[in-house]
């Protein structure tokens, strides 16, 4: 470990007898200061059993128990170190051995995790039928996170309000489903903190045996917590106990599943549970250098909703280059290409694909850059959820194909698995039951798949209701046009358009999801396709059997694989080279707001507030973007293209976030940081100032790269050096893959590099 610095030691040896706020930046050490914490309240005679350290996830958990013990602290000499569900369940169990707690028949947690996805199913299929909520009108992965958030927020079913499309009906799933729960003595991982803060606060004797002993806290990512969490937090503490929370307030990125950065803001200030709070900051990153530093800080500092602070690199002479890499083009698959061939270029020099991670706000963000690495045939892997052209709404699409293809076919147990796939996507509201007896008559008499759907609709022999048969002979006809096409080996994306264009398949998303992020998502990731479908040149037949013979990895090993995730996945993680593709409005910042808010209806009307502005929580996700890297970032954009140019579209619009990065002034000032900080003169930075300007967050942060060093205070009060101009903007089944034979050579030897591998970027 590395020397603390007087922030760190300041931290460890925080008195007894007050709480902390510790607001710790990116990269700023924190676990090690808390382990450091841990063996100085150890050293002062403060025994194992008195501390209690909360982790966010089972990750951090195993983490910080390893850097424990790689500081001579044995695991057997370590305090209790969990997550908020693993102390949760602790004290359940505990209740169980105390007889206050019935022990569960079932647990849904681990392998049992996905009962309550099939429960939420079941319960939803049951209230249809019934006439309780309307067909089609929840989806369920919805319905399991609103589940979720009311039990974050400790809010019964009885008591549960909802506003979002289909909220209602949310409530009624909700109410169903813990009917059934409590039936069944069954619980889930969502299930923990709420039934563990009622036996605390139920149980007076029972909670001052577990915990009357404890004298520190210690939580970890606080900013991320939820209400149910914090008052887990409270329980544990009570009066004996002081709390040191650890987090960042500009790195609350979990408000979608209930976090509030209010309690890190505001209610971890002043007085609490009797106790004053003290303040503390770690401002120093070890992560990266000065001008990723400031680029970050220039962008987080746009935000109302936080505590000033400062970011600054610890090693000003650590070089992280950022790099902007633009394409004047209308669309945005030309800003992917280029993107993928910086990619290219990057690992050919340094040979570690296994040190890179791209990065997005969205899956969505990601799927053009992934279409250029299956273009370009680099091996890849997404981290969170399937690669795009494996999603639903796209392998309906080549089914739909595949079908047309079978037309004069005899039905067999293929089509008919076909003919399911496709005919409610989109949703024509026919009977499930119903075209299930027929594939099985047609197969038991030998029909083709062309007589099963004309019998469908006939109104002489189909078992459908009128608008039912409409709505065959509608795909009936869709049907035998892919027929054709097929035939006449016209262009898959022709084909593809046709869907698009006589079923309406992205209206559908829209209609069941809303207009908000979600059926964006799926409407992007269905036009990513087509355009991959277009750009490979291939006629109907040939597409269909690239398509089945597609497999991202290209039979390389992971490690030679590029990691794709999103943002919400890499907390507490670093990466050598990050890289933001298509950093433009709508992607980053995405500008449909997530329409589901829950909410106890006998405490408010209203739902409570996430954030006072959406735009705020979407700059904190580019901001914990950018400082996820240590050597270099590249972030992707489409510029609009020069004034005459021909443009089919409107031209997409560079991400707000990328100009508030000020990426070149500030470069051209940070970059003579190095020579000023080992002695050397300050003119060369303070002309570099009067050229390019500067903000008052960047000159504070020249104060505190100098605090002792005569002439920078009238540096930086030079009223020669120009202010930068605000940014201001309005806002508006999966199919069987071949398995490739292991290549022998590393994938960047043999990859086409035509196109230039020099960046159009700002360093």
């Amino acid at each position: 470990m590395h020397a603390l610095t007087q922030e760190q030691q300041a931290v460890v040896a925080h008195p007894h007898g007050t709480h902390a706020r510790v607001l710790a930046v990116a990269g700023s050490g924190k676990t090690t200061t808390m382990v450091h914490r841990i063996l100085h309240l150890m050293s002062t005679g403060v025994t194992r059993t008195a501390v209690q350290v909360v982790m966010f996830n089972v990750l951090a958990r195993k983490q910080f128990t390893a850097k424990l013990e790689e500081a001579g602290c044995a695991l057997r000499e370590q305090p209790a170190i969990d997550t908020f569900h693993s102390c949760a369940y602790r004290i359940i169990k505990r209740a169980i051995d105390h007889g206050i707690y019935a022990d569960p028949k079932e647990q849904w947690v681990e392998d049992d995790s996905e009962q309550a996805r099939i429960l939420v199913h079941r319960v939803v299929q049951t209230l249809e039928r019934e006439g309780v909520i309307q067909p089609n009108s929840v989806d369920v992965e919805l319905a399991l996170s609103a589940i979720g958030l009311w039990k974050g927020e400790l809010i019964p079913a009885d008591r549960a309000h909802a506003a979002c499309s289909g909220d209602t009906a949310l409530v009624d799933v909700y109410l169903r489903f813990e009917n059934e729960r409590e039936q069944r003595q069954a619980i889930g991982f969502d299930d923990f903190v709420p039934i563990a803060v009622q036996l605390l606060r139920t149980h007076s004797t029972f909670r001052a045996q577990c915990f009357g002993h404890l004298r520190h806290l210690i939580v970890d990512e606080y900013q991320d917590i939820n209400a149910g969490q914090q008052a887990l937090i409270e329980l544990l503490a009570a009066s004996h106990a002081d709390i040191m929370v650890v987090g960042d307030d500009d790195q609350t990125i979990y408000e979608w599943r209930g976090a509030r950065p209010d309690f890190i803001l505001h209610y971890m200030a002043g007085t609490v549970l009797g106790k004053p709070v003290q303040d503390y900051t770690l401002s120093h990153s070890f992560r990266f250098g000065p001008v990723l530093a400031q680029t970050a800080l220039n962008v987080i500092a746009n935000n109302t909703l936080r505590v000033q602070k400062p970011l600054t690199a610890h090693n000003v002479h650590q070089t992280t280059d950022v790099f902007v890499v633009r394409e004047h083009a209308a669309q945005s698959t030309e800003s992917d290409q280029m993107l993928c061939q910086q990619l290219i270029a990057l690992v050919q020099r340094t040979g570690e694909p296994q040190h890179i991670v791209v990065l997005g706000r969205t899956f969505s963000q990601l799927q053009g850059l992934e279409a250029a690495c299956l273009q370009r045939k680099i091996p890849y892997r997404v981290l969170g959820r399937r690669p795009f052209f494996e999603r639903r709404e796209v392998s309906v699409l080549v089914d739909y194909l595949q079908l047309a293809e079978a037309w004069q076919q005899l039905v067999d147990t293929e089509s008919a698995t076909l003919v399911l796939s496709i005919v409610n996507m989109p949703n024509r509201y026919i009977s499930g039951d119903t075209i299930k007896s027929a594939l099985r008559d047609a197969k038991n008499n030998a029909r083709s798949v062309a007589e099963l759907f004309h019998a469908l609709a006939d109104p002489a022999r189909s078992p459908l209701t009128r608008v039912a048969r409409e709505r065959m002979r509608d795909l009936t006809d869709v049907l035998i046009r892919l027929n054709e096409l097929w035939r006449q080996m016209q262009p898959v994306h022709t084909a593809l358009q046709t869907i698009l264009t006589t079923t309406n398949y992205t209206g559908h998303f829209t209609n069941y999801y809303g207009n908000g992020s979600e059926s964006s998502d799926r409407i992007s990731c269905v036009m990513q396709f087509v355009d991959y479908a277009k750009s490979s040149g291939l006629a109907v037949g040939d597409f269909v059997t690239h398509f089945l013979g597609l497999n991202h990895t290209f039979g390389y090993p992971e490690e030679q694989q590029i990691l794709f995730t999103t943002v919400y996945r890499t907390k507490g993680l670093e990466y050598d080279y990050v890289f933001i593709p298509r950093a433009q409005e709508g992607y980053m910042p995405v500008l449909l707001s997530d329409s589901l808010h829950v909410w106890d209806k006998t405490r408010t009307h209203q739902p409570i507030q996430k954030s006072a502005d959406n735009i705020e929580t979407e700059r904190r996700l580019f901001y914990v973007a950018m400082t996820r890297a240590k050597r270099a970032l590249y972030i992707g954009l489409s510029a609009p293209p020069p004034s005459g140019d021909a443009i089919d579209s409107k031209p997409v619009e560079p991400s707000r976030f990328v100009y508030e990065m000020h990426l070149e002034p500030t470069a051209a000032v940070m970059r003579h940081l190095p020579s000023a900080s080992s002695g050397g003169t300050l003119l060369h930075m303070l002309e570099a100032l009067k050229e390019n300007g500067a903000s008052d967050v960047l000159l504070q942060q020249l104060l505190r790269y100098f605090p002792d060093r005569p002439g920078v205070a009238r540096m930086i009060g030079n009223e020669r050096i120009p202010r930068w101009a605000a940014i201001v903007r309005t806002t508006a089944p999966t199919p069987v893959r071949r398995k490739s034979k292991p290549p022998t050579l590393p994938w960047w030897a043999v990859v086409d590099t035509t196109l230039n591998t020099e960046p159009e970027a700002d360093s």
